[in-house]
């Protein structure tokens, strides 16, 4: 949603964006562009030296459905240099006047791209209760695959602990935290417009719009409270 009132404004984000599903009936703001680099430069410098299927059998946090996102959650990332097409892309992408690009990928790819852009390049990281986002995962994988995808919550969580913790790590004073709650409230506003330098059309959020209201997912390993409660704390969140 919020990658959408970038988009109202004109702003580039990478091309077409996907088409909406029936479960995000307003749009994911996310394009095939952005997607497919970022997939590319994954399996650039985390390739493994085995093959995939012996690698399965191997790490419990990994999900086991051959379309998934193997590498949604590494336990460690091993940079090195891409490939110079890849370069070339990201410079593409990186280079362009203003840009808004969304992709869950970055988590694991942002440190590569950070190498191309600009230093005045903003980041930004919305989050919501980890339950919830666990949730909307395997509600996604149920809605919109055929057959549908049957996540491992518990891997999910390790996900979202690992995910989040890079984010934390790397963030500085170009970063912001904000609190899916901040937005539907809009009392993120004016500190977000600040931030970006841009003026962004808050009339368009529907206040009522919540994808995952109420969870019905309950975080089961205890990985993600101490993380949560530190993006909490960035957001300035209660």
């Amino acid at each position: 949603m919020l990658t959408g009132l970038f988009a109202n404004t004109g702003i580039y984000i990478g091309g077409r964006a996907h088409q909406p599903t029936i479960s995000n009936p307003k749009g994911y703001f996310e394009t095939k562009g952005i997607n497919n680099l970022n997939n590319r430069i994954i399996e650039d410098y985390l390739r493994w030296p085995i093959g995939e299927s012996v690698r399965r059998r191997w790490s419990s946090n990994i999900h086991t459905d051959v379309r998934a996102y193997s590498y949604a959650s590494p336990q460690k990332l091993h940079l090195k240099s891409i490939k110079p097409s890849l370069q070339n892309a990201i410079r593409y992408y990186g280079g362009r006047e203003d840009f808004c690009y969304k992709d869950p990928r970055f988590c694991v790819t942002l440190p590569v791209w950070r190498e191309s852009l600009d230093a005045s390049v903003r980041h930004l990281v919305v989050f919501r209760e980890p339950e919830k986002i666990i949730a909307s995962f395997i509600k996604n994988g149920k809605d919109i695959y055929t057959p549908p995808l049957v996540f491992n919550g518990m891997h999910l969580e390790y996900a979202f602990a690992r995910n989040y913790s890079r984010l934390i790590e790397w963030a500085d004073e170009t970063w912001m935290f904000v609190h899916y709650d901040q937005v539907i409230s809009g009392e993120v506003a004016p500190d977000l417009e600040r931030f970006c330098n841009l003026e962004l059309g808050w009339s368009h959020v529907e206040k009522t719009l919540r994808r995952t209201s109420k969870a019905d997912y309950v975080c089961r390993t205890g990985v993600v409270d101490d993380v949560y409660r530190q993006l909490c704390r960035l957001a300035n969140y209660q």
